[in-house]
Parts: structure tokens; sequence; C-alpha cells
């Protein structure tokens, strides 16, 4: 499944562009983006979005371009998820209607809240075909969520700590002005990580109805986006996660989805896949994805598939593809290179 990210996501990184001095009209034609202008009702290929990220930050050089397009957001750029964070009772409840409905934002990423004895923590987690080492969509996803919350509490809160899953930049110090905490890069995931007192932090303006109205509204929206409900979507989504430490078995998925491992069996054969088809084609997918990155080698690839060894990870590649990791990197390269791309 191809995710989706709304159309003015993408409108905010064609904002951004626009403001460095780019042709914003340009580069949405050039990623197959244009109906986000004309539409703002559209829903657009998330894999596209991430090209176009990585474009315009390869184009301006500019390493935080995710904050300063995060910067520029008008109010309610969140459209219904921006009044469920307004109208939630502390930060808490804001975080978790976040988590709840961001698939009317993007459903190539969630952003998942966990409460455990080590903390809490806002978790970004990518859908198999959307997986990236980019950092520009993280710190704008982070830097658009602190905003908006520190504008709703009315309040300058900060996260105790901030993690990025990607390559730490020449300088941190955009990151460390705008959430003003510790910055970790290289990181296993992307996290924000927060203190107790921030999440009992109280909203000036609860509106207890108001919330039933609009969560009612999500739950609509949700529901015609038709993914919450996909097994198939969830169960890859869990083997994303488990995946970096080898803990992917079907019993271990079951008790994640909330049900035996017969009932998910028996949901994975009606649609005619079982478990191990899930699991090896969620591990191709990534393999692909995870190549066509310059800043990650083989080796780090096979590691985070769970591969033991060099040699699992090329005998897997070569029945996916019919050739080794590498041969596909360098016909991947050379695509890129007869097509007019530019280079990483």
């Amino acid at each position: 499944m191809t995710g989706t990210v709304n159309a003015k996501s993408v409108r905010a990184a064609l904002g951004a562009a626009r403001a460095l001095g780019l042709d914003a009209a340009g580069l949405a034609a050039a990623h197959g983006l244009a109906e986000a202008i004309d539409d703002v009702d559209a829903r657009c290929p998330h894999a596209s979005w991430l090209a176009l990220w990585q474009d315009i930050a390869r184009r301006t050089g500019r390493e935080a371009i995710g904050i300063e397009a995060a910067e520029r957001l008008p109010s309610g750029h969140w459209d219904v998820i921006h009044y469920l964070i307004a109208t939630a009772d502390d930060l808490r409840g804001a975080l978790r209607r976040f988590d709840r409905y961001f698939g009317l934002v993007s459903t190539g990423v969630a952003h998942v809240f966990e409460e455990d004895r080590d903390g809490a923590r806002l978790v970004r987690r990518y859908a198999p075909d959307c997986q990236t080492r980019l950092l520009a969509p993280a710190e704008f996803a982070f830097a658009a969520l602190v905003t908006n919350t520190r504008a709703a509490l009315a309040t300058r809160w900060t996260p105790r700590e901030v993690h990025f899953a990607a390559p730490a930049p020449t300088s941190d110090a955009p990151h460390r002005r705008l959430f003003g905490c510790p910055i970790v890069f290289d990181a296993a995931v992307s996290a924000l990580w927060l203190t107790p007192e921030s999440l009992a932090l109280r909203m000036p303006r609860p509106d207890p109805e108001l919330g039933r109205i609009l969560t009612r509204h999500a739950d609509v929206m949700i529901a015609q986006l038709g993914t919450e409900s996909d097994i198939v979507a969830r169960l890859r989504r869990i083997i994303v996660d488990a995946l970096p430490d080898a803990d992917v078995t079907v019993g271990v998925a079951a008790r994640k989805l909330g049900m035996s491992v017969r009932t998910l069996q028996r949901r994975l054969q009606d649609g005619g896949l079982s478990f191990d088809d899930v699991y090896d084609g969620t591990r191709k997918e990534l393999a692909r994805r995870y190549l066509g990155d310059p800043a990650l080698s083989i080796q780090e690839t096979a590691h985070l598939l769970a591969f033991g060894d060099l040699r699992g990870f090329y005998r897997a590649f070569r029945r996916w593809e019919g050739c080794t990791p590498a041969a596909f990197r360098r016909r991947g390269a050379g695509d890129d290179r007869r097509a007019g791309a530019p280079g990483p």
C-alpha cells in the first residue's frame, strides 16, 4: 500500500522552497505534485513528498529546511487536528489525539504516543514503502507539532529530548533553538521524549463538547481513508518497528494487534496471504528503499532488515530481485544519471 500525504503538507514544503528562491510550481510538476497546488483536498503520494524534500534540501543546501518550513505555517494548518489539539484537556490528551488522527495528514507515517516506566514519547513510525532517513520530514513534523501545541497552551514547553533517525547535520543550532532541549541524531527511531510535567500542562480553553463533535468528524474522515482497518497495513507497520531488534514473530505481531495467532492467520488467509508472505514482502520493500539511500551501507541495510549476516541478505535479495544488492544500487544510480536527476 502506497502512503499518501495531504495537499497542505505538500504546500508547506513548496512554500519553504518558494521563500528560498526556488520555482515551487516547477518543483511540484517535476515530482508529480501539481495537484496539491490546485486542490486543497488532494492526497498525494508520500514517496513523491519525500522526494520533494530531498530535492529542496539538495538545491538549497539548507540543513534545517523542515524547521524553516514549520515556522512558516499559518495557524490551523492541520485543520481538524489543530482543533482537536486545542480542545483537549492537557498536552497528554492532545498528543493522544495527534497519534489517533495523524492519518488525516499522512498515511505513510504514524506518530505513536507511548508511556511506560521509562517515560513518555511520541515515536515516528513509517509504513514500509515510505521508510526514509531524510531529516527534513521528521523535523518538519516535530517542529510543527511543538509550535502548534505551544500556541494552544500559551506557554513555551520543551521536550526532554528530540531524537532523529537521520544523519547529523553540520550544525544542530536551529534544532536546539526551536526545541530548547538536547538533540540526538542517528537514533534508532525519530521521537519526541516528554517530561511528566509537560504532559500535565492544561489547555487554557478545553472544550469537551466541541472535542466530541470534532472526534466524531475525524473518525468519519479516517474511515474514509480506509487505512486504519487494513490488517495487512497494520501488520507491516509492526514488522517495520520490530525488525531492528529482530523481534518479529507471528505471536508478537498478533499480541500487538490485540488478537490471537489463529485469528491473525485466518484474517490474512482471507486475503490470500500468510504471515511469512507479509514479512518477506515488507523486508523486500525496505531493502529497495534502503539501497536507494547512499548514506546506508549494504552491511547496515542487512542489519536493519534483521539478517544475521550478509550471506543471508544476499541470498534473499537475489531471490527478490535476481541480482546482488550492490548491482541493484549501481543500476539505480545509473537510472538517476540517465534521467538527469541530481545526485545525492
